[in-house]
């Protein structure tokens, strides 16, 4: 085992969420999920706060501690999530299980934390994501945020000592956990398939739509024992859960634009009427007295039953459909934080608000969906300019990723046909021609990649290389460059 290893894989990936819609440890799951593919944290969101709502059989029943964040993960997808007690020695099985590149969260007391408010001062729980160590300096390498002083739970990476981590851990199980054994929780795969993202979202819908989404009785809140914290926070679980399943939906095709936009809407007011019904309910109680108005109660379930029906219609249109984003074929659609890609019938839209430039000469940012690594099976696209009214700066169109290589074979700016690779070479080849639409394809023959373009009709060869692998991983991907334009670019996989 070496002396140091940092997991690269484990990165602050999760936006902005009030903690009473995600609290630090389920934030701190959703990061160890999206080191192995940056989508699964919103499933998890999606189906955590689904059965907040509306209640999945065996989910939330056990009261042993993490029970919820563990079934709802391994409900999610194929990974491993194991409390590991550490009897012996802590960090010889913290460096372990970071050597095989597998996510820990250690439970700490942040009374112990000495950057923490509540150093000294209380007993706080809190989790710490733990990506790498360095033996020789008895360091650890971390994910944490309460060294931030901001509202804004974003981590950022910083390092503690081993014997600080350790001081705080054991006072977890002394002062807060008293009746567990101690323990920290490994993140791990069960064998070496590949996560198919748009299969583990079929999963997720479908353990939802088959589950009666029968809402909490609202009329319970007029009894007074019944506004606890979970009731009060209802809208924002509904909010959140609501948010990520149409999205998700969105962006693998089960939802068309304007369908977006009604369910959207009716999002709104639902949890609008929510809010208000249970605020008047909480105003009440404070005066000793109850409330309850079936009109506004029945508002509010034909409403939820509207939102209900239109999602579970559109899953059932969309079911077994064969789709770029819904295929067997799918690995991963990578670098789509701000939702770039998006779906409509078999077309794939690539939509930039001009807010940032999603490319660096030595990384790979760009917004691409990428296929499982294939025997040099020949790909065939269409790409197409919907909008660039500001003259963006782009290439469009086919990724090949061998190891540490990524080739882009695509429109460049409306200006040209050219091949690059990454870090290494701006053009390996290129074709001067002026339009917004072409059709790209890679033909394989033993070693050889052909790369091919038509245009009005005529075939023309860009080059041949010689890509010496055995397999390789290829997709569709844009990327911006230069300076940060709105553009809208449409490709079809022929």
């Amino acid at each position: 085992m070496d002396d140091k290893c940092i997991n690269s894989k484990i990165k602050s990936n999760i936006g902005f969420y009030p903690i009473d819609q995600v609290n630090c440890f389920s934030r701190a799951f959703g990061i160890c999920l999206n080191s192995f593919d940056q989508s699964l944290s919103n499933l998890f969101y999606m189906v955590n706060n689904y059965d907040k709502c509306y209640h999945i059989n065996g989910i939330s029943e056990s009261k042993e501690l993490f029970a919820r964040e563990i079934n709802t993960f391994e409900l999610v997808c194929d990974l491993r999530v194991s409390k590991s007690y550490s009897k012996d020695d802590l960090f010889s099985l913290l460096e372990e299980h970071i050597s095989m590149n597998n996510p820990v969260i250690v439970p700490v007391n942040l009374r112990e934390i000495y950057y923490s408010d509540y150093y000294q001062e209380s007993d706080w729980e809190h989790p710490i994501i733990i990506k790498g160590f360095d033996r020789p300096k008895k360091i650890l390498y971390i994910l944490d945020h309460t060294q931030i002083k901001s509202d804004d739970q974003q981590e950022l990476e910083f390092s503690i000592e081993y014997e600080t981590l350790f001081k705080a851990y054991k006072s977890y199980f002394d002062n807060i956990a008293v009746d567990e054994e101690e323990f920290i929780l490994i993140f791990e795969k069960r064998s070496n398939e590949p996560l198919v993202i748009s299969r583990l979202l079929d999963h997720c819908l479908r353990i939802i739509f088959e589950n009666e989404a029968s809402s909490v009785e609202i009329k319970k809140l007029a009894n007074k024992g019944n506004l606890n914290k979970r009731v009060l926070n209802m809208p924002k679980y509904k909010e959140l859960f609501f948010s990520i399943m149409i999205n998700e939906m969105s962006q693998f095709g089960y939802l068309m634009q304007n369908d977006v936009e009604l369910l959207t809407n009716n999002k709104l007011k639902l949890i609008d009427k929510w809010r208000t019904y249970i605020l008047k309910s909480y105003k009440n109680r404070l005066k000793g007295e109850s409330y309850f108005c079936e009109k506004e109660l029945e508002e509010i379930r034909s409403l939820e039953n509207q939102i209900w029906q239109q999602l579970k219609l559109r899953y059932l249109d969309n079911f077994g459909q064969a789709s770029i984003l819904n295929v067997s074929q799918t690995t991963t659609i990578e670098n789509n934080e701000d939702n770039i890609i998006t779906q409509q019938e078999k077309n794939i839209y690539f939509t930039f608000d001009g807010n940032k430039i999603y490319n660096t000469w030595l990384g790979d940012d760009s917004p691409k969906i990428m296929f499982k690594k294939s025997s040099k099976v020949d790909f065939k696209i269409n790409v197409k300019v919907i909008e660039n009214k500001e003259f963006s700066d782009f290439a469009a169109g086919i990724v090949i990723r061998i190891k540490d290589d990524v080739y882009y074979f695509a429109l460049d700016s409306g200006r040209r046909i050219n091949l690059d690779r990454k870090g290494k070479e701006e053009s390996i080849n290129e074709n001067i021609i002026q339009t917004n639409e072409v059709e790209l394809m890679i033909h394989f023959s033993e070693s050889n990649c052909q790369f091919l373009y038509n245009c009005e009709g005529k075939v023309e060869s860009l080059c041949i290389l010689d890509l010496n692998a055995n397999e390789i991983e290829y997709g569709i991907g844009c990327k911006t460059y230069f300076y940060p334009r709105p553009l809208i670019v449409e490709m079809k996989v022929l």
